[in-house]
Protein backbone atom coordinates (compact mmCIF):
# COMPACT_ATOMS: atom_id res chain seq x y z
CA UNK A 1 0.00 0.00 0.00
CA UNK A 2 2.69 2.27 0.92
CA UNK A 3 4.30 1.58 -2.53
CA UNK A 4 1.02 2.24 -4.35
CA UNK A 5 0.11 5.62 -2.55
CA UNK A 6 4.16 6.69 -3.41
CA UNK A 7 3.45 6.15 -7.32
CA UNK A 8 0.35 8.22 -6.88
CA UNK A 9 1.60 11.07 -5.36
CA UNK A 10 4.37 10.66 -8.10
CA UNK A 11 2.38 10.82 -10.69
CA UNK A 12 -0.03 13.38 -8.89
CA UNK A 13 2.75 16.29 -8.81
CA UNK A 14 3.71 15.66 -12.24
CA UNK A 15 0.50 16.32 -13.66
CA UNK A 16 0.58 19.52 -11.09
CA UNK A 17 3.59 21.13 -13.23
CA UNK A 18 2.46 20.19 -16.20
CA UNK A 19 -0.62 21.90 -15.73
CA UNK A 20 1.40 24.75 -14.46
CA UNK A 21 3.33 24.78 -17.76
CA UNK A 22 0.40 24.66 -20.21
CA UNK A 23 -1.21 27.57 -18.51
CA UNK A 24 1.67 29.90 -19.06
CA UNK A 25 0.62 32.59 -21.50
CA UNK A 26 2.71 32.15 -24.48
CA UNK A 27 5.33 34.61 -25.67
CA UNK A 28 3.80 37.34 -28.55
CA UNK A 29 5.58 38.12 -31.52
CA UNK A 30 6.21 41.80 -29.91
CA UNK A 31 8.08 39.94 -27.16
CA UNK A 32 9.92 38.26 -29.95
CA UNK A 33 10.88 41.06 -32.04
CA UNK A 34 12.14 43.03 -28.76
CA UNK A 35 14.34 40.36 -27.43
CA UNK A 36 16.03 39.74 -31.36
CA UNK A 37 16.28 43.65 -31.53
CA UNK A 38 18.12 43.30 -27.65
CA UNK A 39 20.34 40.94 -28.98
CA UNK A 40 21.35 41.66 -32.46
CA UNK A 41 24.85 43.53 -31.65
CA UNK A 42 25.85 40.57 -29.27
CA UNK A 43 28.47 39.50 -30.39
CA UNK A 44 28.83 35.28 -29.00
CA UNK A 45 31.50 33.99 -27.33
CA UNK A 46 34.17 31.62 -28.50
CA UNK A 47 34.37 29.73 -25.67
CA UNK A 48 32.91 29.93 -22.17
CA UNK A 49 35.97 29.13 -20.40
CA UNK A 50 37.45 32.05 -18.47
CA UNK A 51 41.25 31.76 -18.57
CA UNK A 52 42.94 33.47 -15.62
CA UNK A 53 45.90 35.86 -16.64
CA UNK A 54 49.03 35.88 -14.56
CA UNK A 55 50.01 38.76 -12.71
CA UNK A 56 52.00 41.68 -14.22
CA UNK A 57 55.97 41.34 -13.29
CA UNK A 58 56.68 44.14 -11.56
CA UNK A 59 60.75 45.29 -12.29
CA UNK A 60 62.49 46.81 -9.39
CA UNK A 61 63.40 50.73 -10.37
CA UNK A 62 66.63 51.00 -10.79
CA UNK A 63 67.87 53.47 -7.69
CA UNK A 64 69.96 56.31 -9.13
CA UNK A 65 72.91 57.24 -7.79
CA UNK A 66 73.37 60.19 -5.33
CA UNK A 67 73.81 63.43 -6.66
CA UNK A 68 77.48 64.75 -6.10
CA UNK A 69 77.41 67.55 -3.34
CA UNK A 70 78.41 70.88 -4.58
CA UNK A 71 81.68 72.60 -3.84
CA UNK A 72 81.34 76.25 -2.08
CA UNK A 73 83.22 78.08 -5.04
CA UNK A 74 84.25 80.71 -2.61
CA UNK A 75 85.81 78.77 0.15
CA UNK A 76 89.50 79.87 -0.67
CA UNK A 77 90.08 80.29 3.23
CA UNK A 78 88.91 76.04 3.72
CA UNK A 79 91.65 74.24 6.36
CA UNK A 80 91.63 71.59 3.55
CA UNK A 81 92.91 74.47 1.05
CA UNK A 82 96.17 73.37 -0.05
CA UNK A 83 99.10 76.15 -0.41
CA UNK A 84 98.84 78.30 -2.77
CA UNK A 85 100.22 77.82 -6.10
CA UNK A 86 101.96 80.69 -8.68
CA UNK A 87 102.18 80.70 -12.30
CA UNK A 88 104.91 78.62 -12.89
CA UNK A 89 104.71 75.93 -10.31
CA UNK A 90 103.38 72.53 -11.34
CA UNK A 91 100.40 70.90 -9.79
CA UNK A 92 100.63 67.15 -8.63
CA UNK A 93 98.22 65.06 -6.81
CA UNK A 94 97.69 61.66 -6.13
CA UNK A 95 95.51 59.54 -3.92
CA UNK A 96 97.32 57.05 -1.18
CA UNK A 97 97.68 53.55 -2.82
CA UNK A 98 97.57 54.37 -6.31
CA UNK A 99 100.32 52.65 -8.28
CA UNK A 100 103.44 54.39 -8.92
CA UNK A 101 103.60 52.55 -12.66
CA UNK A 102 100.34 54.69 -13.31
CA UNK A 103 101.22 58.07 -11.87
CA UNK A 104 104.32 58.00 -14.12
CA UNK A 105 102.14 56.89 -16.81
CA UNK A 106 99.53 59.59 -16.49
CA UNK A 107 102.54 62.03 -15.85
CA UNK A 108 104.26 61.39 -19.09
CA UNK A 109 100.78 61.71 -20.76
CA UNK A 110 100.87 58.58 -22.15
CA UNK A 111 97.06 57.61 -20.86
CA UNK A 112 94.30 58.72 -23.85
CA UNK A 113 93.01 61.52 -23.39
CA UNK A 114 89.04 60.77 -23.64
CA UNK A 115 87.19 64.59 -23.37
CA UNK A 116 89.11 68.30 -22.66
CA UNK A 117 87.43 71.09 -20.63
CA UNK A 118 88.75 74.57 -21.33
CA UNK A 119 88.33 77.30 -18.60
CA UNK A 120 89.62 80.50 -20.50
CA UNK A 121 88.00 83.43 -19.80
CA UNK A 122 85.12 82.07 -17.35
CA UNK A 123 84.69 83.34 -13.84
CA UNK A 124 85.36 81.46 -10.51
CA UNK A 125 81.74 81.08 -10.79
CA UNK A 126 81.47 79.74 -14.13
CA UNK A 127 84.41 78.00 -14.09
CA UNK A 128 83.66 76.07 -10.82
CA UNK A 129 79.82 75.29 -12.68
CA UNK A 130 81.58 74.03 -15.86
CA UNK A 131 84.35 71.57 -14.17
CA UNK A 132 81.03 70.10 -12.13
CA UNK A 133 79.02 69.59 -15.51
CA UNK A 134 82.04 68.08 -17.39
CA UNK A 135 83.44 65.49 -14.68
CA UNK A 136 79.92 64.29 -14.71
CA UNK A 137 79.74 63.78 -18.07
CA UNK A 138 83.44 62.30 -18.05
CA UNK A 139 82.08 59.98 -15.35
CA UNK A 140 78.67 59.27 -17.48
CA UNK A 141 80.99 58.14 -20.37
CA UNK A 142 83.26 55.91 -18.36
CA UNK A 143 86.17 58.40 -19.42
CA UNK A 144 89.54 57.57 -17.65
CA UNK A 145 91.67 60.59 -18.23
CA UNK A 146 90.79 63.89 -19.28
CA UNK A 147 92.33 67.68 -19.07
CA UNK A 148 91.26 70.64 -17.77
CA UNK A 149 92.74 73.87 -19.49
CA UNK A 150 92.77 76.50 -16.63
CA UNK A 151 95.80 78.59 -17.43
CA UNK A 152 98.73 80.03 -16.03
CA UNK A 153 97.17 82.97 -14.97
CA UNK A 154 99.81 85.16 -15.70
CA UNK A 155 97.29 88.37 -16.77
CA UNK A 156 95.75 87.75 -13.39
CA UNK A 157 95.99 91.31 -11.10
CA UNK A 158 96.57 89.44 -7.92
CA UNK A 159 99.81 87.90 -6.99
CA UNK A 160 98.25 83.82 -7.20
CA UNK A 161 96.31 83.01 -10.55
CA UNK A 162 92.81 82.17 -9.61
CA UNK A 163 91.43 79.45 -11.58
CA UNK A 164 94.80 77.67 -11.37
CA UNK A 165 94.59 77.62 -7.62
CA UNK A 166 90.43 76.57 -7.38
CA UNK A 167 91.12 73.95 -9.74
CA UNK A 168 93.80 72.59 -7.49
CA UNK A 169 91.72 72.67 -4.89
CA UNK A 170 88.59 71.47 -6.36
CA UNK A 171 89.68 68.17 -8.04
CA UNK A 172 90.91 67.19 -4.59
CA UNK A 173 87.46 67.21 -3.16
CA UNK A 174 85.77 65.02 -5.67
CA UNK A 175 86.44 61.15 -4.62
CA UNK A 176 86.61 59.92 -7.84
CA UNK A 177 89.39 61.79 -9.28
CA UNK A 178 92.57 59.56 -8.15
CA UNK A 179 94.48 62.01 -8.95
CA UNK A 180 95.94 65.12 -11.37
CA UNK A 181 99.46 66.73 -12.25
CA UNK A 182 100.52 69.41 -15.10
CA UNK A 183 99.87 68.45 -18.39
CA UNK A 184 102.81 68.28 -20.91
CA UNK A 185 104.68 71.35 -22.37
CA UNK A 186 102.61 70.31 -25.83
CA UNK A 187 99.77 69.44 -23.95
CA UNK A 188 99.40 73.01 -22.54
CA UNK A 189 102.44 72.75 -19.67
CA UNK A 190 101.95 74.74 -16.24
CA UNK A 191 98.23 76.07 -17.70
CA UNK A 192 96.71 72.58 -17.79
CA UNK A 193 96.46 69.07 -15.61
CA UNK A 194 95.65 65.71 -16.76
CA UNK A 195 92.98 64.30 -14.47
CA UNK A 196 92.75 60.31 -13.82
CA UNK A 197 88.99 59.38 -12.87
CA UNK A 198 88.16 56.29 -10.96
CA UNK A 199 85.65 54.16 -13.50
CA UNK A 200 84.80 50.75 -13.32
CA UNK A 201 86.90 49.81 -16.21
CA UNK A 202 89.89 52.04 -14.86
CA UNK A 203 91.49 49.04 -14.43
CA UNK A 204 91.67 47.12 -18.04
CA UNK A 205 94.14 47.68 -20.44
CA UNK A 206 91.57 47.80 -23.23
CA UNK A 207 89.11 50.02 -21.89
CA UNK A 208 88.00 51.78 -24.84
CA UNK A 209 87.78 55.24 -25.29
CA UNK A 210 85.89 57.51 -27.60
CA UNK A 211 87.68 60.19 -29.70
CA UNK A 212 88.36 63.76 -27.91
CA UNK A 213 85.49 65.76 -26.85
CA UNK A 214 86.58 69.55 -26.46
CA UNK A 215 84.34 71.45 -23.82
CA UNK A 216 83.92 75.02 -24.62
Amino acid sequence: MTAVGGESSSKAFIHVIMVAMKKSPPISQDERELFRASVKNVTPLKQDKVIAKPPPKIRPRRSEPAPLPALDICDLGNDNMPDSVHTEDLLYFFRSGLQTRVIRKLRRGEFPIAGELDLHGLTVIQAHQALYQFLIHALDKGWQSVRIIHGKGSRSEQSTPILKNRVNYWLRQYPFVLGFCSALPAAGGKGAVYVLLKTSASSSPSHHLEPQEKFK
